[in-house]
């Protein structure tokens, strides 16, 4: 019996089946099983895990402790730190979270740049004042 209708995905889209069964797709049975080099090894349970000095966030789906090496260059603080809190509360594949994180940068940055700008003015003022004190106990003694 001759086929009528529009020919089978397969025939016409390619890559269509590729999460067909794993029997059925090319290059299975692998033709060469890879082998372990010698002295070549590698288990988890002797990778140390990092000591945390500062708070380390993780997203609802990573529940357990986090993972052997984590970055601490950057802790959570000040209200960027607030936002990045908010963000991991939702799960990685929500845009909402990414767009959190990308506002909590831009916070980051903008505090940096406010605290680069206001040390010297409060060095300053404070400078100024210890010099404004030291003349007046001079000129009165």
């Amino acid at each position: 019996m001759e086929r009528i209708g529009p020919a089978h995905p397969a025939e016409r889209i390619p890559g269509w089946g590729s999460d067909a069964d794993v029997t059925n797709r090319p290059g299975i049975p692998f033709p060469d099983v890879p082998h372990q080099r010698p002295g070549a090894h590698f288990d988890e349970r002797a990778i140390p895990q990092q000591v945390t000095t500062v708070e380390v966030l993780r997203p609802p789906e990573r529940a357990g402790g986090p993972t052997p090496v984590f970055g601490t260059a950057n802790p959570p603080r000040g209200m960027s730190g607030r936002v990045k809190h908010l963000a991991y509360r939702y799960p990685d594949h929500l845009t909402r979270r990414w767009m959190l994180l990308l506002l909590s940068h831009r916070l980051d940055v903008l505090e940096a740049r406010l605290e680069r700008a206001v040390m010297p003015g409060v060095a300053l003022t404070v400078a100024a004042g210890c010099l404004i004190l030291l003349r007046r106990m001079w000129t009165t003694a």
